[in-house]
């Protein structure tokens, strides 16, 4: 999997669904969205809370770069969002100045 041209969009399924799990084992709709402006910007899942809205982006790499969080900055401004998510396949959660970095074994833990 680690070199698979369908690596990205199989990671981002995979993280929609746990999300979507957590939601119907809360007995909640999961009530995500996905969005894309006519540039191409795209948002892999954005749903409420608060109502505001939270921004979820998937990304597979074990590292990540700053201009990983180049959709979820231009959402966040036009959208004046609370929290934005970036779940990647490393193993270390932290704080970036445009969002929160989140495992992809914590992924459903963002729901809480």
């Amino acid at each position: 999997m680690e070199t698979h041209y369908l690596r990205g969009g199989l990671f981002e399924n995979m993280v929609v669904t746990e999300l979507v799990k957590k939601r119907y084992n809360a007995a909640r709709l999961p009530g995500f969205f996905f969005w894309r402006d006519k540039t191409g910007q795209e948002i892999d899942c954005v749903f409420e809370r608060d109502g505001k809205p939270v921004i979820v982006e998937a990304k597979s790499g074990i590292t990540i770069g700053d201009d990983a969080f180049s959709a979820i900055k231009g959402f966040r401004v036009m959208e004046n969002a609370s929290t934005a998510y970036l779940i990647y396949g490393g193993d270390s959660a932290g704080e970036r100045r445009d969002g929160k970095l989140v495992p992809w074994r914590q992924c459903a833990s963002i729901i809480d």
